[in-house]
């Protein structure tokens, strides 16, 4: 009989250099100390060298060693306020509990739900999902507010949504993204995609996005539009964002997901939702199929997947194997839009993000930004989404003006750390690396019930290194960016851009994206 045990390793891959994806040297596993819970879909983040692990759902399957002996789950049931937290440079752990506001405590785990991280304003948000303590009890559904957790204070807040626009109580397995370019320590602009309505039992669809301005704690539903096909509502995909470098427009990137309908594989689409024209438009590239995969943004011009699953909607995954090509990464050039085994080193004037063709052929100006359409076709929803946009920073007029490109900064220069943290891996960017906070159940097939080890399982779990692919979660993975990174050599931190969503030693526990950071770029 078959036996799942937990991943108890976080991985970090190293992007502080040029590099190719098999290089064996670029991934390596850290074991995670019996004391800190196994959980899926939770929140992680990065901020100032230190990574931040909360929420989630318990894993108190066993663990399987390095050499494939089975090991129990000390795994307790925790509370939504503890926090744990990893040094990334002393590779230490530790346990500390949040604080709350007033009376909004955070009294129970949560999970499933969206997350991002704001690095300009150090503050992780989670948006609806469930609630719940451990494996045992019952799915609470109706977290209809937002969590906020501000990283300088160590304090929770829980904020009203409107609910004549945000209405959906019971989404999981959406994204939801900060768009890099806004990002301030005031505030910055969210983008909430899909997902699926466990009321209804169905999928978003994504002709409509919510928009959230964490400066005013507020929120905008905004219809699409498209010149051809929109995507189909799904979830479980993975996104990440760009920005312009004159934050004329803002493109999300969203890879794979799956639609609740039985025996339909994941889907291998790659969609751009460029912003503020809030126009949908499809990547022609053959990618791998992927659901539950990990993704965050690396020296903001790549976009790194991790892991993930194939199979469709209750398709049996553990008749699927891992994909060790490359370690289960896959690198995307968010600028030449497509896959590349080849890393080419942190952001420079060579290497940043610039604007794709497919976009600015659609929105106008060229690859540095200076974009012409800079509202929706059919206009914006609210004249107060209007006015955001013209209030962000180096925004242009929303008249089809052909105003050069501006040269102003990029006004948010803190590093992304990404993660991502529901079926497949964690993602954490900093020092110029990434760490993959590994979460997912191990489906051992070699594995007998009382048996301690098998070749099998030895040839998974042992080695130097540890380094192994993992699907993901049957619960959507998040992303999540961080603020900033840490010089490997000098422990200098380095203010950086980010890409949700998760950093570049790296690191979707939650989401809102594997993030990436170049040393010495701003």
């Amino acid at each position: 009989m078959p036996v799942t045990g937990a991943n108890h390793y976080l991985r970090i891959v190293d992007f502080t250099s040029e590099r190719d994806l098999s290089d064996s040297s670029i991934l390596t596993a850290h074991d995670i100390p019996s004391n800190i819970t196994i959980f899926f879909d939770g929140t992680f983040w990065v901020d100032s060298g230190t990574a931040y692990v909360i929420g989630g759902w318990v894993d108190t399957n066993p663990w399987i060693s390095r050499d494939g002996s089975i090991l129990p789950n000390n795994a307790t049931v925790f509370r939504g306020d503890t926090v744990f937290k990893y040094e990334i440079d002393q590779d230490n752990w530790t346990i500390d509990t949040a604080d709350h506001s007033d009376n909004s405590s955070v009294t129970n785990s949560f999970c499933c739900g969206s997350f991002a991280y704001n690095a300009g304003n150090k503050r992780a948000y989670f948006y609806a999902g469930t609630t719940a303590t451990g494996p045992t009890d019952q799915w609470a559904f109706g977290n209809k507010d937002l969590l906020t957790f501000d990283t300088p204070s160590f304090r929770w807040t829980n904020v009203s949504t409107n609910e004549q626009v945000t209405p959906e109580v019971n989404i999981i397995g959406g994204s939801f993204v900060f768009l890099p370019g806004t990002e301030s320590t005031t505030g910055g602009i969210g983008v909430l995609i899909g997902g699926v309505d466990l009321n209804k039992e169905s999928n978003e669809p994504l002709r409509s996005v919510l928009v959230y301005d964490s400066a005013t704690d507020s929120w905008y539903r905004q219809s699409t539009t498209a010149e051809g096909d929109f995507p189909s509502s799904r979830w479980h995909f993975c996104a990440v964002a760009a920005s312009a470098s004159d934050n004329s427009s803002h493109s999300i990137y969203v890879y794979g997901g799956e639609a609740l309908v039985r025996g339909q594989n994941a889907s291998s689409e790659i969609w751009i939702l460029s912003v503020p024209s809030f126009h949908w438009l499809l990547v022609d590239v053959d990618s791998e199929p992927r659901k539950h995969a990990g993704c965050t943004t690396v020296a903001e011009r790549y976009m790194l997947t991790y892991g993930g699953q194939v199979g469709g909607y209750y398709s049996d995954e553990s008749l699927v194997p891992c994909d060790q090509e490359n370690y289960g990464l896959r690198l995307f050039d968010l600028s030449t839009l497509a896959w590349t085994t080849h890393y080419g080193g942190p952001a420079s004037d060579t290497q940043k993000y610039s604007v794709p063709k497919l976009v600015y052929d659609v929105i106008g100006g060229n690859e540095q930004g200076g974009a012409t359409q800079t509202a929706p076709s059919d206009g914006f929803n609210t004249p107060g989404l209007q006015s955001l946009f013209q209030a962000a920073p180096g925004a242009m007029s929303t008249s089809t003006s052909t105003t050069s490109p501006s040269t102003s900064s990029k006004s948010n220069t803190g590093a992304i750390a990404g993660g991502v943290v529901g079926g497949v891996a964690g993602v954490a960017l900093i020092v110029g690396a990434v760490i993959y906070l590994l979460r997912r159940k191990n489906k051992l097939r070699a594995l007998n019930a009382g048996e301690t080890k098998t070749d099998d399982v030895a040839k998974y779990a042992s080695g130097a290194t540890g380094v192994f692919e993992v699907e993901a979660q049957p619960i959507r993975p998040k992303e999540l960016a961080g603020d900033s990174q840490w010089h490997a050599s000098n422990k200098q931190q380095i203010s950086e851009k980010r890409g949700n969503g998760m950093a570049d030693t790296y690191s979707h526990f939650a989401s809102t994206e594997i993030g990436s950071v170049s040393p010495g770029e701003r």
